[in-house]
């Protein structure tokens, strides 16, 4: 079967806030020809497209992301802002409970529109350092995505529900992942650490190369290519890492540095996809189960 994908008029308000493309977007020359502008998850062009919709160029998209799921993942998470006490945020914390394992949780949602949607509610990042952190590396750049993303909403999924802790880490974890400093090309780099992300036990030249990683950009937190066998360059074993490093280490393992495409980090754990540790799977997965009730916020921050 042959998917037509229908084109529509562009509601520029509607792409606001987004980093990367939400859909394919075209200007419509006079003569009917359609020109590509900016297409699904590339850099979105926003003030090109801004400047030809003021200048009343026709400008259309296709195959834009639920933007119904947008809405109720944004004005969820600024309910669950809004509140002081716990219990209060327990409301929002159940509607929210409820679109990741339904609508978010679905065969047919997409790790890029989560991530779009986590980029919303929990980045400082703005968008002139985006756009240079963009033209270093794409690739790099959705993963980066990817792992904030899923590391900010397994932490909530664990209980961690203070708003400034999650876009803290979700910031933090974006900006480490993207200034990494390193002494060889980045694409040789990306390689390396491909390579090392697909081996289940680490050698000594692959643990100098993360060591070497470590050193350069003077940060441990990453935890890239860690192993809850001990075998990483840290060298620390799954009973020594807290609950969020188990996380992390599972995401690095999980989000590959060529970037092919994903089910929802929600559709994943519910369908045990993500491979993690056991107890902390259990965790996630029964916090995504469960719709009428929640569990309580037993390891929150």
């Amino acid at each position: 079967m042959v998917l037509i994908l229908e084109k529509r008029d562009l509601n520029l308000k509607e792409i606001k806030g987004f980093i990367l493309s939400p859909g394919n977007i075209f200007w419509q020359q006079k003569s009917g020809t359609h020109v590509l502008l900016s297409a699904k998850s590339d850099f979105l062009n926003i003030h090109l497209i801004e400047k030809m919709f003021k200048a009343n160029h026709v400008l259309l998209i296709e195959d834009q992301i639920n933007l119904q799921l947008q809405h109720d993942f944004v004005e969820f998470f600024k309910g669950h802002h809004s509140e002081i006490l716990v219990k209060e945020k327990l409301k929002w914390r159940r509607k929210l409970m409820n679109l990741f394992s339904e609508e978010l949780g679905s065969d047919e949602a997409s790790q890029f529109e989560v991530d779009q949607l986590a980029w919303s509610v929990f980045s400082k990042i703005d968008r002139e350092q985006s756009r240079n952190y963009l033209e270093k590396d794409i690739d790099l750049f959705k993963r980066s995505m990817s792992m904030a993303t899923g590391y900010t909403l397994c932490a909530f999924l664990l209980g961690y529900y203070h708003d400034d802790f999650l876009s803290q880490i979700f910031t933090e974890t974006f900006l480490n992942l993207m200034d990494l400093k390193i002494s060889v090309p980045l694409q040789t780099l990306k390689m390396q650490l491909e390579k090392i992300r697909t081996q289940e036990n680490l050698q000594v030249e692959d643990q100098q190369i993360l060591e070497d990683i470590y050193q350069l950009s003077n940060n441990r937190n990453l935890l890239l290519g860690e192993r809850y066998n001990g075998s990483g360059a840290m060298q620390i074993n799954k009973h020594e890492m807290t609950d969020l490093e188990l996380v992390l280490v599972a995401l690095n393992n999980h989000y590959s540095f060529s970037c092919g495409p994903h089910k929802s980090i929600f559709y994943e754990i519910k369908n045990s996809l993500f491979k993690c540790d056991e107890k902390i799977l259990n965790v996630l997965r029964k916090s995504l189960e469960t719709k009428k009730e929640i569990a309580p916020l037993e390891m929150g921050a």
